[in-house]
């Protein structure tokens, strides 16, 4: 299991991928604790908690960009992040839910979470540092191992990114 540092560089932890844009099986593999990423400028850093998933997709035709060692990383090998903010929040009007909240939701894990919310609520408070840890190990306790499938996407350099969990299966 990779842990992701503050200062280390995200590109070094997840190698690129070209992979066509479609939906993919895969399977949750790690949840991190909640970490600090840079933003895209760089200026500052911004919480997340970052979804490792191991496409199991059999017609995956995935390249490994910028390496000379394909053959130690097969189509087989293919983990791609999902970052998502450490945030639950239910939507209304014309304000959407957070996606940690869809997650929760599609998984049907949003009662279960209710209930952690609840007991441990009357012991930490999730504002502080306790609590951020006891929030991350429980949403990385009930999500890894989780068969999903996502929509993987293209940035604007070419490489492969997911755009969405779309379900769990």
């Amino acid at each position: 299991m990779v842990k992701i540092q503050l200062n280390e560089p995200v590109k070094k932890i997840f190698p690129k991928w070209k992979i066509t844009p479609d939906v993919y099986a895969g399977v949750i593999t790690d949840v991190s604790d909640i970490v600090q990423i840079p933003s895209y400028e760089g200026t500052e850093t911004i919480p997340r908690i970052v979804f490792r998933i191991k496409l199991t997709d059999a017609e995956l035709n995935a390249e490994l960009l910028n390496s000379t060692e394909l053959t130690d990383n097969l189509p087989a090998d293919v983990e791609l992040p999902r970052f998502v903010k450490p945030i639950v929040t239910k939507g209304s009007g014309t304000y959407a839910n957070s996606e940690l909240y869809n997650l929760l939701d599609k998984s049907g894990l949003m009662g279960q979470f209710a209930e952690f919310v609840e007991v441990a609520s009357q012991q930490i408070d999730f504002a502080s540092p306790e609590g951020e840890i006891e929030f991350a190990k429980w949403i990385k306790d009930n999500f890894i191992n989780k068969n999903v499938k996502v929509n993987v996407g293209v940035t604007t350099a070419g490489t492969a990114k997911i755009k969405e969990i779309i379900k769990f299966v």
